[in-house]
């Protein structure tokens, strides 16, 4: 991982930090993910993130690290479900993604 793609990973965790909405925390991961494709070179693979409590979606891609926003709709081959605010917590480091899929708060599929 570069000190810049840290820095930025690090800054999108403090933005959680105050964001009350997935749909006001994602775009600022996926500015994460435009700006860092060197450092997530040979990810390929797509993702849905679902709110199963408010309906929020939204999906995305990575191509040998370059990002690609996705129709909510798209196929891919990750899904991520959860509650919001359990999805939240995880981005806000209020609880770890393993222990999020331990509790079944945060489902992972694919």
């Amino acid at each position: 991982m570069t000190d810049a793609f840290r820095r930025d990973i690090n800054n999108m965790y403090a933005r959680a930090e105050v964001c009350d909405s997935l749909p006001a925390l994602v775009p600022a991961l996926y500015a994460v993910f435009r700006r860092n494709g060197d450092a997530l070179e040979g990810i390929s693979a797509s993702y849905r993130l679902e709110a199963t409590d408010t309906g929020f979606e939204s999906a995305f891609s990575l191509t040998e690290g370059r990002f690609a926003e996705l129709a909510p709709s798209a196929p891919v081959d990750v899904t991520i479900t959860g509650r919001e605010a359990h999805l939240l917590s995880v981005f806000q480091r209020k609880i770890s993604p393993v222990t999020a899929m331990l509790t079944r708060k945060v489902k992972v599929e694919g």
